[in-house]
């Protein structure tokens, strides 16, 4: 990479706008920087770091601090950098976040960071290739493919940096030669090497006490085995074999309590099927006794049922009469009715014949004042020829006043419109500044919004690395008791187990004492069979009981089970420690990605920092969504005063054009009214004058014809009236004889049907007479009788016949002789649960151990391979070197490699420096401390002892070699620039030549070197000088060319 053009604008000392043109160096390939102390010579190289990364050439100097000082404050802080790389150039323009006082109003506003880069084609044209901050990161991590740091090394020697790596120790080495070189992945191999050995052996020690615990929980009454579980060293495999014999034994006992079992389920199968064969015979003799009881009571209703049947068919006939009656009561109803209408339009009759009378009277007296009513009509249409002329006249008059009034009106409309405008446009153009601002606003609260999502990430991540801390502390004090309390009931299984072993023996020896007492010499032994008693068994007086026996087994299985309960929460709590530890290096992984800076010493603090970011962030975030709530009312306003605006605008051209037409009627109007002051009498001219006399005429005419067409209708009416009923008279009295014949003839049918039906009269018929739905209650209540009656009578005879010469049987044998068998079979079926419960626990153990000796072979083969690697990295070898350190000093002796070859040229093949190999004394960390080997002399020495002059010469070697090395390992990257910082003026004359001697060297590789420096020998060696002048106002540069 070589700088072509670099641009700085309000960066460090330079106020303005500063362009430093590498170009001016022609061919040449070094050039001093020279000028004050603060002046800004570092500056420049700061501003190439900070357009390529986004920061400063320091650890101590961020792009938001360099900011000018002396930089006009509407003036905004950006860095431009045009350079070469592989034969491509490229162009990369940067600016930090920065505050910038407010366009309208006091106060700042922030300034988002922003960067683009271009490529620059063969024709001069800038191709855009990255255009935002974090496209341009990876686009430059691509194409330089160095971080910041490695840059930094390369590029700038810095004052004093690497006389601290000359001289430090290994410690203090491995820790910048680890953050250059990226060791970081051999520590974590020794960590991951470490954590699986450790991981191996606590799986081991875990499958052991597995083992033990599985052993001690063998079921079994076997003193060989027992005595062979009580021993203080267990030998699983003689406990497998002979646990494997008394299975064995357990199976056949097994298999002959299920054969006891099934012969017993046989038998109690056969009982239950006679118990219920007895209990239907039983059901069956207690339903026939129910039959003949109720079949009697039947019987005993038969009298009454057939009065039912009877009372249903006298019924039937009635409702065949019922229609009949119920038309005849129709036909009377219907002749009472016409009679009353009949009575009712007689009546009426009578009332309207005088009414009648006097109505024609009064109508022709009406039609005598003819003559008058058509001297009344044209009198009304006389006025009425004037009316329009009278109504134009008085309008047209009203009409000029009004437009007067109204032209006076608009004038002063106008007038408002014009200053409303006036003052529309002038908060119109306020609310788009305001709107432009705001976009500002939007894309800085878009970047925030993303950080914080970040930023709330990393802080749940941290407090949930902090809650599994705190977990991982409360079940390692958990463990800590549960393996207490484990141990506890181990020790008190193994105390109970010892009581039972010894009272049993006890009792045995007791048993035998007791046999030996009634032995007989030459007589058989009931045990043994021999006839020969030459030591016989003594008999002791206290012998542990059976009760106390008993009592010492249940309280050993009682210690077993706590045992169990002890070793159960155990386990569980190791498992969720592991658990837990998974979830920390998950949550860690997950953090070591999203905050670089993690560890867990500093997690409090982290959490602290985090959340108070985070809520810098939000309080950020709040203030600028606040500002942005007032946007869409903003653009509401402003689109209210754009349509303001347009409808003021087209309000006062709407009152241009009115004020000119109006002013057109007015000459009209004027026009008008005095033609009409010629054709209108002066009485009649006013409106009202005009309207009460025509009114007058109106209202008399009115009442003329009113009263001829009231007497004329009221005439017609009445006459109407009286025709209409003589008409309903007539018809009535025709259809009410018609009615009384038709009733006539349906009474003498109804009396023939209450004889055909054999009702004597009308009180017989209505006595019978019933409902439809009594009827069919009753039938139901006869049907549902006889269906009874009937199944009753077949099913007893049923029963008889089935239950002849049948005895009841006696059930309660049965069940007695039941309850005993399945006595027998619940102590069958509980012996052969315990014998199987032992047989499949006996079982599951040996299998279990059997599985955990296979694994713990193959454990223990894994940890002979992980121990070894793991005791290797850590530095347990004949170097003592730990893996990541021994890389280290493998960059080491490369950078020394290269770095002697310049050393050797600028101290005349005197030093050579080496890597120290000697082990320290104790633990002292080694392996990386540097020596110096005097060629005079013949010896090596410290670095230390270097003089200052010779120190400089050391230190620009490392670096010059260091850069070398980097760049290999970077993928062979040709940056083609140095810079170094000050060290000359600690060298003699001859010095001096040697060092820029070698500095040659470097440009003969075609390298740009700038040295910053303020030696006048380094000066006047060097043709190419890019002064940088500083004054009050800031810096500013300008290169010297000597020829």
């Amino acid at each position: 990479m070589r700088p072509l053009r670099l641009t700085l604008q309000a960066f460090g000392p330079y106020a303005g706008k500063e362009v430093i043109d590498f170009t001016k160096l022609g061919n040449r390939t070094m050039f001093v920087i020279t000028g004050k102390t603060g002046a800004g010579k570092t500056t420049i190289f700061d501003g190439i770091c900070f357009a390529i990364y986004g920061k400063a050439s320091g650890e101590d100097r961020s792009g938001t601090d360099l900011r000018s000082h002396f930089a006009d404050p509407e003036t905004l802080t950006e860095v431009s950098l045009l350079f070469s790389l592989r034969g491509q150039t490229y162009y990369i323009v940067r600016s930090p976040q920065q505050e910038k006082k407010k366009a309208r109003g006091d106060g700042m506003t922030t300034v988002n960071a922003k960067a683009e880069l271009y490529r620059i084609t063969d024709q001069g044209e800038k191709q855009i290739i990255a255009s935002n901050v974090r496209e341009t990161e990876e686009k430059i991590k691509e194409l330089i493919q160095l971080d910041a740091h490695q840059f930094r090394q390369i590029l700038m020697i810095p004052q004093g940096e690497f006389r601290k790596l000359l001289v430090s120790d290994s410690k203090e080495k491995e820790a910048i030669l680890q953050k250059l070189f990226h060791t970081e992945l051999y520590k974590k191999i020794e960590e991951k090497l470490k954590e699986e050995a450790d991981q191996l052996k606590s799986i081991v020690q875990q499958r052991k006490q597995e083992q033990e615990r599985l052993l001690k929980s063998i079921r079994t009454q076997n003193s060989e085995l027992l005595e062979a579980l009580h021993q203080e060293i267990v030998d699983p495999q003689r406990i497998l074999e002979l646990l494997s014999s008394e299975l064995k034994e357990w199976r056949s006992q097994y298999e002959s309590i299920k054969s006891e079992i099934s012969e017993k389920q046989v038998q109690r199968d056969q009982l239950k099927e006679q118990i219920t064969q007895g209990k239907a015979i039983l059901d069956q003799f207690t339903l026939k006794r129910q039959l003949e009881e109720e079949k009697t009571k039947l019987e005993r209703q038969i009298e009454e049922v057939e009065k039912q049947q009877l009372e249903v068919e006298r019924a039937k006939k009635a409702a065949k009469l019922d229609q009949q009656e119920n038309q005849c009561r129709r036909l009377h109803a219907e002749i009472q009715e016409f009679e009353k209408r009949k009575q009712i339009f007689q009546n009426q009759l009578s009332e309207i014949e005088p009414k009648l009378a006097a109505a024609q009277k009064n109508w022709e007296e009406e039609q005598a004042k003819e003559e008058e009513r058509k001297r009344a009509v044209e009198a009304v249409s006389r006025l009425k020829a004037l009316e329009n002329d009278i109504q134009s006249y008085e309008e047209e008059t009203i009409a000029l006043d009004k437009m007067e009034a109204q032209w006076k009106e608009l004038q002063q409309e106008k007038q408002t419109y014009s200053d409303q405008l006036e003052k529309i446009e002038e908060r119109l153009e306020q609310k788009n500044t305001l709107l432009s601002e705001l976009e500002q606003t939007k894309l800085a609260l878009l970047q925030r919004e993303r950080l914080i999502e970040k930023t709330e990430r990393i802080v749940n991540r941290l407090l949930k690395y902090q809650d599994e801390q705190h977990r991982k502390e409360r079940i390692l004090s958990a463990l800590t008791v549960a393996n207490e309390q484990l141990q506890a009931t181990e020790r008190a299984l193994l105390d109970a187990k010892a009581t039972v072993w010894h009272l049993e023996k006890e009792w045995f020896d007791g048993q035998a004492g007791i046999l030996a007492q009634n032995l007989q010499e030459h007589e058989p032994c009931p045990v043994c069979g021999s006839i020969h008693h030459p030591a016989p068994a003594q008999y002791k007086q206290e012998l542990p009981s059976e009760e106390d026996l008993n009592s010492a087994k249940e309280k050993a299985a009682e210690v077993e089970q706590r045992k169990q309960e002890a070793e159960r929460r155990f386990f569980q709590l190791q498992l969720e420690m592991k658990t837990i530890e998974n979830s920390k290096e998950e949550i860690q992984k997950e953090l070591e990605n999203l905050f670089p800076n993690f560890s867990e010493e500093s997690l409090s603090s982290d959490i602290r920092s985090q959340q108070s970011s985070l809520q810098e962030l939000k309080l950020r975030q709040q203030q600028d969504k606040k500002a942005l709530r007032k946007e869409q009312e903003l653009k509401t306003e402003a689109e209210q005063l754009t349509v303001e605006k347009q409808q003021v605008e087209n309000a006062l051209e709407k009152c241009l054009e009115t004020v000119d037409e109006i002013e057109k009627q007015m000459m009209m109007k004027r026009a008008n009214i005095e033609r009409m002051n010629t054709q209108i009498p002066e009485n009649l001219r006013s409106k009202s004058s005009f309207q009460k006399a025509l009114q007058e005429r109106i209202q008399y005419q009115e009442s003329l014809q009113k009263s001829y067409d009231e007497a004329q209708k009221r005439y017609q009416e009445l006459n109407m009236s009286m025709v209409k009923l003589q008409s309903r008279v007539e018809e009535v009295t025709n259809t009410l004889l018609e009615k009384m014949k038709q009733m006539d003839l349906e009474r003498n049918t109804f009396k023939q049907m209450l004889k055909e039906e054999g009702f004597p009269d009308y009180r017989h018929y209505e006595k019978a007479k019933r409902t439809e739905e009594e009827i069919k209650m009753l039938e139901n209540t006869i049907q549902e009788f006889w269906e009874r009656y009937r199944y009753v009578s077949s099913r007893m005879d049923e029963l008889e016949r089935v239950l002849a010469g049948i005895q009841i049987p006696d059930l309660n044998r049965f069940n007695q002789k039941l309850n005993e068998i399945m006595e027998e079979l619940a102590q069958l079926d509980e012996k052969r649960t315990s014998t199987l419960l032992t047989i499949q626990n006996n079982e599951m153990i040996y299998q279990n151990v059997t599985d955990i000796n296979k694994e713990l072979e193959q454990l223990e083969e894994q940890y002979k391979t992980f121990g070894h690697l793991y005791e290797i990295t850590k530095g347990q070898n004949p170097h003592r070197l730990t893996f990541e350190r021994y890389v280290l000093a493998a960059f080491l002796d490369d950078i020394l490699l290269s770095a002697n070859e310049r050393l050797a040229k600028m101290t005349g093949g005197r030093y050579r420096m080496l890597r120290k190999r000697d082990r320290s004394k104790g633990n002292v960390q080694s392996g990386l401390e540097l020596l110096i080997y005097d060629q005079y002399t013949g010896q090596t020495r410290h670095v230390k002892t270097l003089s200052g002059g010779e120190s400089f010469k050391a230190s620009l070697s490392l670096a010059l070699g260091m850069a070398d090395v980097v760049q290999s390992y970077a993928g062979g990257i040709s940056l083609e620039t140095m810079f170094i910082d000050e060290g000359f003026g600690t060298l003699d004359p001859e010095s001096l030549d040697q060092a820029i001697e070698a500095l040659m060297d470097i440009q003969d590789s075609g390298r740009l070197v700038g040295i910053i420096s303020h030696v006048p020998e380094l000066k006047e060696r060097i043709d190419a000088r890019l002064e940088v002048i500083s004054t009050q106002n800031g810096s500013h540069t300008k290169f010297h060319i000597f020829y």
